[in-house]
């Protein structure tokens, strides 16, 4: 004899299906069959039947199902002799079989036996039988008598299962067969998404698969949910396997190098994944040049050589307007961003431009925003902002990259709290606060060395330099070895290629005339008169002059 429970109810004798009669009867045999051989009364089985208010009749009814229960599940026995099957305990009823008999039973010596096999050490042998467990469920359980879906023994299987299914997937993930379970632990997050556990193993088997895209996919989403539905954040093993998925490497195939950068304790830094982190900076400088002395100030900032190992490291690249700030901070980022691997934060601050600074309200909203914080989630106060930026990036291996900032009250809010990050700042100003109070270290950048501006318009300009050294170095000078005014003159001569050197030198002699000539075109972020206005527009105004006494 066979009895199922996990599904429609069904029984079979000697292979053949029995017929159970009416609803009703097949929920008297279920609600035995889930009681687990304890004594079921008839209140209890009148109010799954009836609910609050069972006909005067109720108890004949069960009865009458009872009898014709009992002459199915044991048709051999005599009339008025005991029932062994279903026999009469005080005011109720108890079904008494074999473990084997019901698939509710066999579930659960099944799980059993996988517990026992994890605690033996034995994964291989618990994943196993926790996929035999879980293929006796053929649908949800008493699934042909929807009227007792809301019964709680009913409910209790429900929540039975999700445990199981939860083991099997820690099981089958622990073991590296991930693929595998991958469709079991989608129905189980559909199913219950707002269950963090659920959704937190199936963001670890998508990270495990390769999948990276929908394991981020699933934790905004199940993020998205819990703070609309329940007004809470994520809990810690739903973040933790964010987490997880943020901080995953990948390492270069065998033959294609070493990984630049070498830790004694961690060993080869690896290089960061594709995918959805966020890789803001822009595109870098072609021709960088020189800046040697620089680069290797920035690059200490990654060794720890000095300052507290729980503070933020912080440079400050400051200048003067078309020295070449942000070519060197992104510049050095991209040589770096292998150092960054949870992604890389870039935002122009608009210090000095001729459109008004970015508050740093609109500069948090932006990082929140490409951190994946939905937008009416976003705090309003911007303290509060700063305090969810800060969360959102801790203990993340980050890049930030504060370009064109015009004071200390724009940055401070956008630096992060943890130590895992980096920041770089750019300024005309020296920001001597970040200094001071943030322990920040400034990197002065100066006009390029002569021999660096020449080697800079050697590459623009080409075979050309070669034949007129004299005129390259005076042209130089005439840029004040400024890397955009260079850049800009170096596009004059390409775009006259009649014209002798010596002649752009001549035309050039006259500072007004050439100023108009470095106006690169009429784009008045390359334009070298007009940057340097900006910087003039930023100034305070005069003080008056003190009266006479």
């Amino acid at each position: 004899m066979r009895i199922q429970v996990l599904g429609p109810v069904c029984a079979w004798r000697d292979g053949t299906r029995l017929d159970l009669g009416s609803p009703q009867r097949r929920a008297t045999l279920a609600l035995l069959a889930v009681s687990r051989g304890q004594q079921l009364p008839f209140s209890g089985l009148a109010d799954a039947l009836w609910g609050e208010r069972p006909p005067a009749s109720a108890p004949n009814v069960i009865q009458t199902h009872i009898k014709h229960l009992r002459r199915l599940l044991e048709p051999g026995r005599r009339p008025r002799a005991p029932s062994a099957v279903l026999p009469r305990l005080g005011d109720g009823y108890a079904l008494r079989v074999p473990y084997d008999v019901i698939d509710l039973l066999r579930f659960r010596d099944l799980v059993a036996a996988a517990e026992a096999a994890r605690r033996d050490g034995g994964q291989e042998r618990a994943a196993a039988l926790l996929a035999d467990a879980l293929g006796l469920w053929q649908q949800p359980p008493l699934a042909d008598l929807p009227f007792l879906a809301a019964h709680p023994m009913v409910v209790a299987l429900a929540g039975e299962r999700r445990g199981v299914v939860a083991q099997y997937g820690e099981v089958m993930i622990a073991a590296g067969k991930s693929p595998s379970v991958l469709p079991v632990l989608e129905e189980a997050a559909a199913a219950q998404p707002l269950d963090e556990g659920a959704q937190a193993r199936l963001i670890r088997a998508y990270q495990a698969v390769g999948r990276r895209d929908q394991a981020v996919a699933v934790y905004r989403r199940s993020r998205r949910l819990l703070v609309d539905e329940l007004g809470v954040d994520p809990g810690p093993e739903l973040s933790a396997a964010y987490v997880s998925v943020l901080r995953r490497r990948t390492r270069p195939p065998p033959g294609h190098g070493r990984v630049p950068d070498q830790d004694a304790a961690t060993g080869p830094v690896p290089v960061s994944v594709a995918g959805a982190l966020p890789a803001q900076l822009p595109a870098d400088v072609p021709d960088f040049a020189g800046r040697d002395t620089e680069l290797s100030a920035l690059d200490r900032m990654l060794t720890g050589a000095k300052g507290s190992p729980t503070a933020v490291a912080v440079s400050v690249v400051s200048g003067t307007a078309g020295v070449g700030k942000t070519a060197l901070a992104v510049h050095w980022a991209h040589r770096t961003r292998h150092r960054f691997p949870d992604g890389q934060l870039y935002v122009n601050l608009r210090g000095y431009d001729p459109d008004h600074p970015m508050p740093p309200g609109d500069a948090l909203t932006r990082f929140l925003s490409v951190l994946g914080v939905p937008g009416d989630v976003i705090p309003l106060d911007v303290d509060d902002r700063a305090g969810r930026y800060r969360t959102e990036i801790a203990d993340r291996r980050m890049l930030v990259v504060l370009d064109n900032a015009l004071s200390e009250e724009q940055v401070r809010p956008l630096l992060p709290g943890s130590p895992s990050c980096t920041v770089v700042v750019t300024s005309r100003d020296s920001l001597a606060g970040l200094v001071a109070l943030h322990g920040a270290r400034r990197i002065g950048l100066g006009p390029l060395p002569l021999p660096d501006a020449v080697a800079l318009l050697r590459t623009l300009i080409g075979a050309r330099v070669e034949t007129e050294p004299g005129p390259v170095a005076a042209l130089a000078e005439q840029c004040v070895r400024l890397p955009l005014a260079l850049r800009v003159a170096a596009e004059l001569a390409v775009a006259r290629p009649s014209l002798q050197l010596v002649d752009l030198v001549a035309e050039l002699a006259d500072q007004q005339r050439r100023l108009d000539l470095l106006d690169a075109g009429g784009d008045r972020r390359a334009a070298v008169e007009a940057v340097f206005s900006w910087s003039y527009q930023r100034l305070p105004a005069p003080s008056p002059a003190p009266s006479a006494c």
